[in-house]
C-alpha cells in the first residue's frame, strides 16, 4: 500500500523513476487503535457484478500476477510500491528507502504477496473477516473507519469513496480501465504514481492525487 513514517525515513524521499518528492508523511498508515468499529457479518449469497468480477481479476506481468483493486477503493496500480515490483525495481527502491527488499515485495492488496505496510492494514483485515470484496458490500458502509481513512492527511486516501461508488455503479472492469488511463501520462501514456506531478518520461504535467483531492474539496467533478 504505502510506507508509513518511521525511524530512518527522511522528511522528503527523493528517488528516481516516478517517486520524486513523495514524503513519508504522505504515505502514513493510521494507527490500528484509531478505529474501533465492528461490522456485522455478511454472506456472499446473492452477490454478483463487481464482486464476482473482482475475485477473478488479476494481471499477469512476466512471472507475477498483480492485482490492482483493493477493498477500500484505492487503485494499487498507482502505488509506488506495487509499481516498483512490476517494474523490477524493488532492490533499487529498497536501497533508496533504506529498507529490506523483502519488506517491499507486494503484488497487490488482495494477493498473498504483501509489503510490510499492507499486512497491518485494518481495512483489509476487516474486509477479509467480513468476507466482502469491497467495503460497499458491508451493511455499515461507509463506516467510521473508512471515513477516517478518507479524511486523514494522505491525499491519495481522499478518493476512496469516489472510487468505490464508481466500482459499484459501473463494475470493476470498467473502473480498472478508467484508472489505468487516469494514472497514465496524457501525452506519452507512461504510467504514473499517486503523487507524481511531472511525467518522468516526457516531462508533461500530471494530475496528481493532491490535485484530485483539491478538486473534490472544491466540489469539482
Amino acid at each position: 500500500m504505502y510506507p508509513p513514517a518511521r525511524s530512518g525515513f527522511a522528511a522528503a524521499i527523493t528517488v528516481s523513476g516516478g517517486l520524486a518528492g513523495l514524503r513519508a508523511s504522505e504515505m502514513m498508515v493510521r494507527p490500528r487503535d484509531a478505529w474501533a468499529v465492528s461490522l456485522g457479518a455478511r454472506s456472499d449469497e446473492g452477490r454478483s457484478g463487481p464482486l464476482a468480477s473482482a475475485r477473478a481479476t488479476q494481471q499477469r506481468d512476466g512471472t507475477m500476477e498483480l492485482r490492482y483493486d483493493s477493498y477500500c477503493g484505492l487503485y494499487c496500480g498507482a502505488c509506488p510500491v506495487l509499481r516498483a515490483n512490476r517494474d523490477g525495481r524493488v532492490e533499487e527502491v529498497a536501497g533508496e528507502w533504506k529498507m529490506k527488499p523483502e519488506d517491499l515485495r507486494c503484488h497487490g492488496c488482495k494477493t498473498e504477496t504483501l509489503s510490510s505496510f499492507c499486512t497491518s492494514c485494518d481495512i483489509k483485515k476487516c474486509a477479509e473477516d467480513e468476507d466482502v470484496e469491497f467495503c460497499f458490500d458491508c451493511s455499515e458502509f461507509p463506516c467510521k473507519r473508512l471515513v477516517a481513512f478518507k479524511d486523514d492527511e494522505c491525499a491519495h486516501h481522499s478518493i476512496v469513496l469516489k472510487n468505490l461508488e464508481a466500482i459499484r455503479e459501473r463494475g470493476l472492469d470498467d473502473w480498472l480501465a478508467e484508472q489505468k488511463s487516469r494514472w497514465s501520462c496524457p501525452e506519452c501514456g507512461v504510467g504514473s504514481a499517486w503523487y507524481e506531478k511531472e511525467c518522468g518520461a516526457c516531462g508533461a504535467t500530471l494530475y496528481s492525487c493532491k490535485d484530485e483531492e483539491s478538486d473534490l474539496e472544491k466540489g469539482t467533478p
